[in-house]
């Protein structure tokens, strides 16, 4: 159960720094200011999650860092298996 914990804590990790990753991008594409502000708050909150899953991977002592994949290609190929819709290896 732990294991799966973990799991599901490193897509978050890896997805909120994805995210970190965009917002920037996507501020700076913004054409109206209250659109910049809305994805520059939102980078600011997305910063503060990242640092919080910093902590609990510190508090529990397990390394962070997840799959090279996408947190979003992991999360479908996943649910594609489960269901029967993707082939593994």
């Amino acid at each position: 159960m732990e294991e799966l914990f973990v799991d599901e804590l490193k897509d978050l990790y890896s997805a909120e720094k994805q995210i970190a990753k965009s917002l920037p991008k996507l501020a700076k594409a913004a054409t109206s200011p209250e659109l910049k502000e809305a994805f520059e708050s939102q980078l600011q909150e997305t910063l503060g999650q990242i640092e919080r899953l910093d902590q609990v991977f510190d508090l529990m002592s397990k390394p962070h860092k997840g799959e090279a994949l996408p947190w979003h290609a992991r999360r479908a190929g996943g649910r594609l298996r489960g269901a029967g819709g993707c082939r593994e290896g």
